[in-house]
């Protein structure tokens, strides 16, 4: 559990990092699960699902940093 004090539009923000990093970790897991089980079908595939959700949470993650000095420069 997180606590985030602050202006709604961080708080939104944050709330899509969780969600990207959750997305990414969800095809983490199934990478980690088939390479358990020895299955090398969906490699490829997981692999590029994988780069698109890294890719996403990057780019969440940039705006989460953000978001505070947008904040701050719209209270002044």
């Amino acid at each position: 559990m997180v606590v985030l004090e602050g202006p709604a539009s961080v708080a939104a923000v944050a709330e899509r990092v969780a969600n990207a990093s959750a997305d990414l970790s969800y095809v983490m897991r199934g990478m980690a699960e088939d390479a358990r089980a020895g299955e090398t079908a969906r490699k490829a595939e997981h692999a590029a699902l994988a780069a698109e959700r890294e890719q996403a949470l990057y780019e969440v993650v940039r705006e989460f940093r953000l978001a505070p000095r947008a904040a701050i420069g719209q209270a002044v």
